[in-house]
Order: C-alpha cells, then sequence, then structure tokens
C-alpha cells in the first residue's frame, strides 16, 4: 500500500500515535516512521526513538519532523553535539524553525557555549508566536544571559 511503513518496533503493546492523538489532539500530525518515533519518544525511550527517526530520515532525508525529533531524542539522550547537527539540518530544510533554534539553544548550554546558546534563544524567541512555549523560550534565554554574564565577570 502506497504511503505505508513497516518500521519494526521493540515497544509491543503500546497504542498506535493515531489513538494517542485521539486523547492527545494538540500532538502534531504525523504518518509512518516519523510517528513511531515520536511515539517511542513520549514513551520515554530516546534511544529506540532516535533509531526509528533515523529510519524516517533515510525513506525522506528532507522531513523536517524527522531531523527534529532526532534532534530533541539526542537532547534527551545527553548527545549534545549530534543534537546541535539535526537542529542545523532542521534550518538547511525550514531556515524560520524556532524549535530547532531552542534546541540548539539547549545543546549549547548543556556544552557551556552560553554566548551562542543566547544567540541561539534569541532567534528561537523572534520566530516563536505569542504564547506559553515562547514564554518557556524566553525564559532559557533569561538564564543563559546570566549564565554568561556571570562567566564575563569571573563568577563561575
Amino acid at each position: 500500500m502506497a504511503g505505508t511503513h513497516n518500521v519494526p518496533s521493540c515497544r509491543a503493546g503500546l497504542p498506535s500515535y493515531e489513538a494517542l492523538q485521539v486523547q492527545e489532539p494538540a500532538l502534531p500530525q504525523l504518518t509512518g516512521a516519523v510517528a513511531q518515533a515520536e511515539l517511542a519518544r513520549l514513551s520515554g525511550d530516546p534511544f529506540e526513538a532516535m533509531c526509528l527517526f533515523d529510519i524516517a530520515i533515510q525513506e525522506n532525508p528532507k522531513s523536517v519532523a524527522a531531523w527534529y525529533g532526532k534532534s530533541s531524542c539526542c537532547l534527551e539522550a545527553r548527545r549534545f553535539e549530534e543534537s546541535l547537527q539535526c537542529a542545523k539540518q532542521c534550518l538547511k530544510l525550514r531556515p524560520m524553525f524556532a524549535q530547532a533554534y531552542d534546541n540548539m539553544g539547549r545543546a549549547r548550554m548543556e556544552l557551556r557555549q552560553y554566548a551562542k546558546a543566547t544567540a541561539e534563544f534569541q532567534k528561537a524567541a523572534v520566530l516563536s508566536p505569542k504564547g506559553p512555549t515562547r514564554d518557556k523560550i524566553l525564559w532559557k534565554l533569561d538564564q543563559s544571559r546570566h549564565v554568561s554574564g556571570a562567566i564575563a565577570y569571573g563568577f563561575h
């Protein structure tokens, strides 16, 4: 059947992503390998999700959702350099993608690249619509500025 993906998963017994969307209507509309990968991520298994996102990327290297999902999983798995690379790939495909800048800022904070993290959070804040997501980004921006400023003045 065209458009169907048979992606193996070790997570037997989990509901389908479509069933989860019925319970959580705010979830993005995803299908195939990306949906299965996101389901693994949401159920707390970033390592399986990374493998499934890799499959999704192999199937469609231009999938912003797959690159972003892998970037997010890499953050959860503390693979910060890899998260940065995946977020950069998102931005090649969709240059105004606020969430990719947010992931880059989060990874750079963990890598102690505070000035760069601040710049990434600033870009994310400018691109995000007003609301709770933007408020979280602005909080992270404020935190990165404080840390960056403290280091500049020798408090670390």
